[in-house]
């Protein structure tokens, strides 16, 4: 049997898409890069930065591939 109850009502539908300036990272947008490190991917070895991003804490950094801040243009690390 089971425990959950019959939903009565209209079910809530958002309309609103994400707009070009949401990105993969949730419309966070990078301050500074605080760390660099190489690692391996595969046979490349490629570069990590800890990303300090604008408007959160810095203990909220981020580690993340260097080549995927491309998306941000106005970055100028």
């Amino acid at each position: 049997m089971s425990q959950l109850k019959r939903h009565v009502g209209e079910t809530p539908v958002s309309s609103s898409l994400p707009t070009d300036s949401d990105d993969v990272m949730g419309g966070k947008e990078p301050e500074r890069i605080l760390d660099r490190t190489t690692v391996k991917r595969g046979n490349n070895v490629v570069t990590k930065v800890l990303v300090k991003w604008k408007h959160q804490l810095i203990e909220d950094a981020t580690r993340e591939f260097f080549f995927d801040l491309k998306k941000y243009p106005d970055f100028n690390p």
